[in-house]
């Protein structure tokens, strides 16, 4: 789109979303939202309609878990209340969804109009506090004066925190016209360094315990791309050799072409030998851990605090110790590039916890450029 000196705020909304990654958004046209929706394809955005909402938030969560950011758009009432399930789901496993919902104007919600779609009872905030409840951010657009940091702040969340933000348009600050120039200052999405006194202790705690093991085990689990660490995951995985595994959440986040990468592990309702093994292990490294039942098998997947270390978002636990408030990526950037791989341990003779590649009884190994079929 040719920038001129002014935009409209559904464009700056949209123009905002595709400098963050955003090509296709999904939704569900409705009477509240329509004419935001003509500015979509000119902010060089590609409109993704659905036959429900529910649908087009189930869309926007995959979208946001390759991508890394999506948008859904719905329309007031019983357009965003369809969708909730979706978004709730995409809240419980940090995929970062901006969902965008067309509201009547501001002057309707002022004077408590009974309006379609809406309960009938002047009351236009139950929703957004519904919403307020799934989402970790929520930018009330009342102003044009301020819509614009509202915009940006919660976009800046929506990153952040890898989870879904809510976002209400008015029908009449649709055209409202702002400044083009705003654009060109990107969103801030920098965070506070870590402190070097806290980083560098749990960096020699990690190392310490790691270059002490006789007999260490890895998994990588599912929030790895939220937290944008699966490069360093796959790293870590790769130049330590120390058997490792992924969480069902987590599957595909590794390489699992390493010899040492051994599948998912299922606890209980895998192979007893690898419980058994993993069960003696004095050393489990956790990556990005999600500790739900269905994701641990019962937990009979989770290992004894006092040998565990777990990489989180902004923290790391190592063995019973917390090291709070860390950003982790720079952290395991450092832990590798300080990591001594000579001082390691080797497992000799290295355990036989079987080859993910042929533990599919009588199926053919799986090719790298095979169609997917059913089986």
């Amino acid at each position: 789109m040719k920038m001129t000196d002014e935009v409209t705020l559904a464009e700056y909304l949209f123009l905002r979303l595709h400098q963050l990654g955003v090509r296709s958004v999904h939704g569900v046209p409705g009477d509240y939202n329509l004419v935001a929706l003509d500015y979509v394809e000119p902010s060089g955005l590609h409109w993704v309609g659905n036959a429900n909402e529910l649908n087009a938030g189930y869309a926007a969560d995959g979208y946001a878990r390759i991508k890394g950011i999506s948008a859904l758009m719905t329309a007031f009432g019983v357009g965003e209340l369809s969708a909730l399930n979706a978004i709730g789901g995409a809240y419980a496993e940090k995929a970062p969804v901006v969902h965008i919902v067309g509201v009547p104007s501001t002057s309707s919600q002022d004077q408590g109009l009974v309006l379609h779609h809406s309960f009938g009872d002047g009351n236009f905030r139950l929703n957004a506090e519904i919403y307020a409840k799934f989402t970790c951010a929520q930018a009330n657009l009342r102003t044009v004066e301020t819509a614009p940091a509202l915009i940006d702040e919660t976009l800046r969340q929506c990153l952040l925190q890898s989870r879904p933000v809510y976002i209400e348009l008015p029908t009449d600050l649709v055209k409202a016209r702002i400044p083009a120039s705003k654009l060109k200052r990107s969103i801030d999405l920098s965070v506070a360094p870590n402190d070097p006194g806290i980083e560098n202790a749990a960096l020699e705690d990690i190392l310490t315990r790691l270059y002490a093991a006789k007999q260490p085990f890895i998994v990588v689990d599912g929030f790895a791309p939220r937290y944008g660490i699966s490069s360093e995951a796959d790293e870590l995985v790769r130049v330590t050799g120390i058997p490792s595994s992924t969480t069902p959440f987590g599957k595909g986040i590794i390489n699992e072409t390493y010899p040492n990468f051994h599948g998912v592990f299922a606890g209980a309702a895998g192979k007893e030998a690898y419980v058994s093994w993993v069960n003696s292990c004095d050393l489990v490294i956790r990556i990005a851990p999600l500790n739900a039942d269905t994701n641990t098998y019962s937990f009979t997947t989770l290992t004894p605090r006092n040998v565990t270390i777990e990489v989180h978002q902004n923290g790391v636990e190592v063995c019973g110790a917390l090291y709070r408030d860390l950003n982790t990526k720079p952290l395991l950037r450092k832990l590798l590039d300080r990591l001594d791989t000579s001082r390691l341990p080797r497992l000799s003779p290295y355990p036989n916890l079987g080859d993910p590649q042929t533990e599919l009884g009588e199926l053919a190994k799986p090719a790298r450029d095979a169609i997917i079929d059913q089986e």
